[in-house]
């Protein structure tokens, strides 16, 4: 038993590439749909036709076997292949025909049928590898968990290691796919949740139990972070931006002190459970909105706001780009209002949470005759941004001829128009008017704040400027920062 053990590090150096590959492949899931010689039914694999370089002239110079032609992209399963021509696949079977050659082979949950010709290694993860009798492999065969079937014709090179054996009764679990489907129908496309599979609507519905069994036990934190997204946006946001930020070099700091180790399992469950409450209310507030902005009044109830609102995103996830923009949009906010839920309110020396006193009236709010009048929502202000988008850019391009402007000429056009005259051009024709909440005349200040702070609603991948059409009061994030809302003037207001 010595003895094979220096021979076994020595087999692990030799072929330390070959594993490095391996471990490159289970990180990079490529194909779903196998292909194998047992399944007519299925399109065989297309075997890499690569030769190495020392030798093209053995491949090349044989008129009596023409290298296949590859099958069309439409029947070939999806694999990853190395900047070196590597081929490493992901849960499919791979066939290499007699007249064709690979280079170099690495399989994860599937089979490896072998005729041609192999100018390097071959490992093959939880399958079985099929030797035929014209098969040859230069350097070695490493099959972990599975079996070697060897013709006694086949040639392989010094290296023959089967390690955990499973014989003929190896059977592949469907579990060991589904990470591959998601990263080929779900990440790569950029989106959470895949349709076409059963099992990604299994674990969104586990989820929502989840989320069900939280909102039940927990009514009224979920209620507070609700409150605290409806009222405090922007802050939400940035505590749960800042919070993605710092938590991973907050366990790193932990991992170096011996007691910080013990912490970092606890660390984990907290921020896993602030995520998860952080769902949920976001998933209420989402059904609160739609049935505010529908008259639905049912959907005040909490249960059904939550069933409502975790319905509405889970449709979000499953479109390519927009899901994934609305995932990473929606996870600071969540987490941050239940942060800013645990830690803004102050605590009596009895332990208990005071209660906040109540909002104050915003001084001069009833002071000027805009404030009375109806707020404008998401859609009004879209269709000037896009006037104003069609002004400035004819502008630039048109007037100046200078495209590369644009930016400059949008903030000053901006910051002019708000400071005199409390709108813009695009804003005039569809009657729009910008206000101050404290009744005072727009100025220079407030409109850089304003400006600046659009840009940070953009910068949450646009969130901030469709809160407009959510917040009750009609405001922005940008409003809420420069204390300014938009108005609709009527038809007979000058």
């Amino acid at each position: 038993m010595r003895s094979l053990l220096p021979s076994f590090c020595t087999l692990l150096r030799a072929h330390r590439r070959l594993l490095g590959l391996a471990l490159l492949g289970i990180v990079m899931t490529t194909g779903t749909g196998g292909a194998s010689a047992q399944a007519p039914e299925q399109a065989p694999a297309a075997a890499v036709e690569q030769v190495e370089k020392d030798e093209p002239a053995k491949v090349t110079s044989t008129p009596t076997n023409p290298p296949t032609p590859l099958l069309p992209k439409s029947l070939r399963p999806r694999s990853h292949r190395t900047p070196r021509g590597d081929l490493v696949v992901i849960g499919n079977d791979v066939v290499v025909k007699e007249n064709e050659t690979a280079q170099q082979i690495v399989v994860i949950g599937g089979s490896l049928s072998i005729q041609g010709k192999v100018t390097r290694d071959v490992l093959v993860v939880l399958g079985k590898v099929k030797l035929g009798p014209k098969a040859e492999v230069r350097d070695g065969v490493i099959v972990v968990c599975g079996g070697l079937d060897a013709d006694p014709g086949a040639r392989v090179g010094s290296t023959q290691l089967v390690i955990g054996s499973a014989g003929n009764q190896l059977h592949h679990p469907a579990w060991l796919r589904w990470p591959s489907q998601w990263l080929n129908s779900g990440l790569l496309l950029a989106r959470p949740l895949p349709p076409q599979y059963w099992w990604s609507w299994g674990s969104a519905a586990l989820v929502l139990l989840v989320c069900f069994g939280v909102a039940l036990l927990f009514p009224r934190s979920i209620q507070t972070a609700v409150g605290l997204l409806e009222r405090r946006p922007v802050d939400a946001w940035l505590t749960g931006m800042l919070a993605f930020m710092l938590f991973v070099p907050l366990l790193v700091l932990l991992a170096i002190t011996v007691i910080g180790l013990l912490a970092i399992p606890f660390a984990v469950f907290a921020f896993l459970v602030a995520f998860l409450f952080g769902k949920v209310a976001v998933y209420r507030f989402a059904g609160h909105q739609l049935g505010s902005q529908f008259g639905m009044t049912w959907l005040q109830q909490p249960l059904a706001a939550l069933l409502v609102g975790a319905a509405f995103f889970y449709l979000l996830y499953t479109i390519p780009v927009l899901g994934l923009l609305v995932w990473l949009a929606l996870a600071p906010l969540g987490f941050g209002a239940v942060m800013l839920a645990l830690f803004s309110r102050p605590r009596t020396a009895a332990g208990r949470a005071e209660p906040s006193p109540p909002a104050a009236p915003v001084t001069g709010f009833g002071s000027s005759a805009e404030l009375s009048l109806p707020k404008a929502g998401f859609w009004l202000r879209f269709v000037a941004f896009l006037l104003d988008l069609l002004i400035v850019g004819l502008a630039a391009t048109t007037l100046l001829r200078r495209p590369r402007w644009f930016l400059f000429i949008w903030v000053l056009y901006h910051l002019l128009f708000w400071t005199w005259y409390g709108t813009t051009i695009g804003g005039t024709i569809v009657r729009l008017q910008l206000v101050r909440l404290d009744g005072r005349p727009m100025n220079l200040a407030v409109a850089f704040v304003r400006l600046l702070g659009s840009f940070f609603s953009a910068a949450a991948l646009g969130l901030g400027f469709f809160w407009a059409g959510w917040s009750p009061t009609k405001q922005s994030w940008h409003d809420k920062m420069a204390g300014t809302v938009m108005v609709k003037l009527s038809k007979t207001t000058p």
